[in-house]
């Protein structure tokens, strides 16, 4: 398993102070410690804020800085940290406040920022305490932001303020704390504020830019949309711009920050090389895309350009930092300044490491010895240890740990490991333990397998449980800090499924090939780890807690299941070797098969492959071939325990890129769809409501069929929907006591009023809209106000993103709504989170149910099938039912047969 370390934090240049009575304390706090270095020692409050005083700095390396990216590849690799000239170590901090609405409120301007609230908000921004010194920053300055949203006036505000030092010193920290909750573009509007800016600065700066970049590989990684590839290099090189300005500009009062910058620009770039050589990787099996060759040839041109770019940096970095990690220069430093360069040390033996792997293929590269990679390590332990700072020896022997993993020397691996995880232990740092205990947990795992080899049995099974022991520990850290994480930086929850979704699916491996008399608990943990990434992801998604989701009176799946004896539940999960599927049948205990032994990557090559076959207007020969695979995998190995059942219900909690398929297109070998046997639903986790739904409909049908204008011309992609009235038409003779909202009445207001005005527990949306990366590209269409419109054939329109929706939906004090209906909605291209985005849809608005498509439907198809639906639902089957039977009224149909037709309709959620 391949990791790519996210590297990130902001720095703040040292502070320029006014004696002001209200900070008088803090005064005569830093004099002392100017005075008498040894009270660093003594008070961890006061060393966090001295270093703040000297260096105005954020947090160093916390979990957040360290453990945020991680892509799946191959073996774990090591990947360098990222340097700021922050070098304050904080205290964990979990305790972080519920996110609340956003509202920001213009209070009295001050001239100058307030003092006493300047160095509050720094404190806060030491202890890592980034909502605490977001709002405390803005307050100094006359603004009142509960959750750090800034309108253009706010920062119209703030840029009127005066470039005085105490005002810079407030933009610096304020941008940090920006930067920290994932407010990227505002935190570059504010350092833009600076009018000289210093070498710190710049560093800030690059740090920022280079979270911009990181953002847009994701969206590339989820869209293979080469703008967006572009546009994440682009920002690349203006993040190297500002890392290389910091480097070389004069005026730093710092010795390390240079250094620091140096080393930022060399990882990223070595970061930039990674990514570009597994997105050429992932390309190169695609070969069914017709544009796939063009693509292939635009990314390699890339990469040769980035490995050019490397072979230089390399170069330049050894001949231009080499001098200051002499242990002479290091002993002449101030505390903080010796602090920043252990880090430096670490950082610039992570990226020795990679380039010892390029240096393979790149023989112009220097090569790095062991020796020498090995040294730097054990001088950054040894300087930690000279310094007395237990967490950045932590992080030390935790990477020195990770290099000699890489290096397969596993006894020393767990030596420098356990080490790591004992001092993380020891400072009650849980938020930086979880990862060292994964590291042990996978060093563990490979010694089980190299003792098995040698035939050592016993040795085998004690490592194997010391493995399994690891993971667990892992898990259980990161179920107690998902939901603080979560609410803590908003960037981070984008990232936080890549971070954790290989301890969980390494754990449930180990689960799952552990035997003994407890292999029915661990089944059941396995299940319930592979259904909490499911939560984690869609919690990642909504940011907001599982509490939250669920709300009240409500049970689990698996207690459902338990008392209705015509409903199984398959779990397939994607491992990194294999395939595997927990089956819960009613009345019998779980079962798990491993229908394929084929490697991740083959089994989620062929998803896509038959993804992009079932949306073709065309079934091709290759795409019946790769369905039936499927099925064989999933279904087959359990076709005798469902018919020796009553069940005619399959639920599928879905993983990963699985959740792009729909399950009732599967083939059998005789050429019959798994929805002509069985009604189908997903689930995605989450409890249910304890009480089934009453089969009675009180109606609200909302849709637009003109084609809609938005403000954006970027945004007007969607065509007019001839077929939405008779869509509706077709529902209204069925449900004949519904209420309607069409084309100019559909406003987002006529919605909300609708549903304040009576308690309906139907609500179809017809119109176009898209379940996508997150909760702002997850969105319908509305028009804009009755008043807004003319008289033509388009209509003015509102794009309703998922805060505003469950805004509309939620605002209503009466019983949830049933069942929420998107019929000409669909997901964003590429994405593996698609199901999860219906799901969230769902949960937002306070739906049970949500029916909606995975692509772009036919028009005339998509009203017959929700005509069929209706009257299905009408006599009182189960939702699930109700949409099977619909999908095989298409099916019958000879000129909507073809899955592209009727098989992207899913049902989410409560199924009965």
């Amino acid at each position: 398993m391949k990791l790519v370390m996210k590297k990130d934090a902001l720095s703040v240049s040292p502070r320029h102070y006014r004696i002001h009575d209200a900070s008088q304390k803090h005064r005569l706090i830093r004099l002392f410690t100017q005075i008498c270095p040894r009270f660093w020692k003594t008070r961890r409050r006061v060393l966090s804020f001295a270093l703040v005083t000297f260096l105005g700095l954020g947090s160093v390396l916390g979990v957040q800085t360290l453990f945020t990216e991680r892509v799946i590849g191959a073996s774990p690799l090591i990947q360098p940290i990222l340097l700021t000239s922050d070098t304050t170590v904080r205290e964990p901090d979990v305790s972080v406040q519920p996110k609340v609405q956003s509202e920001i409120l213009l209070v009295q301007t001050p001239i100058e920022i307030n003092y006493q609230q300047l160095d509050q908000g720094q404190d806060y921004l030491a202890s890592g305490r980034y909502t605490q010194a977001c709002q405390t920053f803005l307050q100094g300055f006359g603004l009142e932001s509960p959750d750090c949203q800034l309108s253009d006036q706010e920062l119209q505000t703030l840029q009127q303020f005066s470039n005085s030092p105490a005002n810079v010193e407030g933009w610096r920290g304020l941008g940090e704390v920006l930067r920290r909750v994932g407010r990227l573009e505002d935190a570059q509007t504010v350092l833009s504020f600076i009018s000289q800016p210093t070498p710190a600065d710049y560093l800030s700066l690059g740090n920022t830019q280079r979270a911009l970049s990181q953002r847009q590989r994701n969206l590339y990684n989820r869209t293979r949309n080469l703008d967006d590839l572009q546009q994440a290099l682009n920002q690349v090189e203006i993040a190297l711009d500002s890392y290389r300005t910091a480097a070389e500009t004069d005026g730093s009062n710092s010795q390390i920050i240079p250094t620091q910058a140096r080393l930022n620009q060399l990882s990223l770039t070595l970061d930039t090389v990674a990514w570009l050589k597994t997105v050429k990787q992932e390309l190169t099996v695609e070969t069914w895309i017709p544009t796939i060759k063009s693509e292939i040839t635009q990314v390699e041109s890339a990469a040769k350009k980035w490995f050019s770019i490397l072979e230089k940096q390399a170069s330049q970095t050894h001949q231009t930092i080499q001098p200051t990690f002499d242990t002479k220069t290091w002993k002449n430093l101030t505390f903080p300044e010796q602090l920043s360069l252990i880090y430096a040390q670490v950082n610039y033996a992570v990226s020795l490491t990679q380039l010892q792997e390029y240096a393979n293929y790149f023989p112009s590269l220097r090569e790095p010895s062991t020796a020498e990679i090995n040294q730097r390590f054990d001088t950054a332990v040894t300087w930690a240890k000279q310094l007395n700072n237990p967490l950045a020896e932590m992080y030390a022997l935790g990477y020195y740990g990770q290099w000699y993993e890489q290096q397969q020397e596993w006894q020393k691996a767990e030596k420098q490991t356990e080490k790591a995880l004992r001092l993380a232990q020891s400072q009650r740092s849980w938020d930086v333990a979880y990862p060292w205990q994964w590291q042990l947990g996978r060093i563990y795992k490979a010694e089980a397998e190299q003792a098995e080899k040698q035939h050592k049995t016993s040795a085998m099974q004690g490592y194997f449980q010391r493995a399994l022991t690891a993971y667990e520990a892992a898990f259980h850290n990161i179920q107690n800090i998902r939901d603080n994480l979560l609410s803590a930086e908003l960037d981070i929850q984008f990232n936080l499924r890549d971070q954790v979704e290989p301890i969980y699916r390494g754990y449930v491996n180990l689960l799952l090939q552990s035997r003994g008399d407890n292999q029915q608990e661990n089944l059941e943990e396995a299940r319930n780890v592979i259904s909490e990434l499911q939560l984690a992801e869609l919690q990642n998604l909504l940011q907001c807690s599982v509490a939250q989701l669920e709300g009240e009176e409500t049970v689990s799946l698996e207690a459902i299941i338990a008392e209705d004896s015509t409903t199984a539940v398959l779990y397939p999960i994607l491992l990194e070797d294999r395939l595997e599927v927990i089956l819960a049948v009613p009345g019998e205990k779980l079962r798990h098969y491993s229908p394929a032994n084929t490697p991740r990557q083959e089994v989620e090559t062929l998803i896509k492959r038959l993804w992009y076959s079932l949306e073709q207007p065309f079934f091709s020969q290759r795409g019946r071939q790769d369905s039936q695979t499927l099925y064989n995998w999933l279904i087959q190995p359990a076709e005798a325990d469902l018919a020796n059942s009553q069940v005619n219900t399959l639920i599928f909690v879905l993983d990963g890129a699985l959740r792009n398929i729909p399950m009732a297109a599967l083939l059998d070998e005789n050429e019959q769809y798994l929805v002509e046997k069985y009604a189908i639903a997903l689930s995605t986790g989450l409890k249910l409501p304890q009480s089934e739904s009453s089969g009675e409909f009180n109606a609200l049908i909302a849709g637009l069929s003109k084609q809609p204008e938005l403000a954006d011309s970027l945004d007007n992609q969607f065509g007019q929907l001839d077929y939405v009235e008779i869509e509706i038409a077709n529902i209204r003779a069925v449900l004949q006591d519904s209420s309607l909202l069409f084309n100019e009445q559909f406003t987002d207001k006529a919605l909300q009023d609708k549903i304040n005005s009576s308690a309906y527990n139907l609500v179809h949306l017809a119109t176009h809209g898209q379940f996508g990366f997150s909760r702002e590209d997850t969105f319908i269409i509305t028009a804009a106000t009755e008043a807004d419109q003319e008289i033509n054939s388009n209509i003015n329109a509102l794009k309703i993103d998922l805060n505003t929706l469950d805004d509309l939906l939620r605002a209503r004090n009466q019983d949830p709504i049933e069942l929420l209906v998107l019929s000409a909605c669909e997901t964003a291209t590429g994405d593996n989170r698609a199901v999860l985005g219906i799901a969230g849809m769902a949960v937002q608005t306070g739906a049970r149910s949500t029916i909606a498509t995975l692509w772009s439907i036919d028009d005339p198809s998509t009203a017959a099938l929700m005509k069929q639906f209706y009257a299905a639902l009408g006599k009182k089957t189960t939702k699930a039912e109700a949409l099977r039977q619909a999908q095989l009224h298409l099916l019958q149909n000879p000129s909507a047969y073809r899955p592209s037709h009727w098989a992207a309709f899913v049902l989410v959620g409560d199924w009965r």
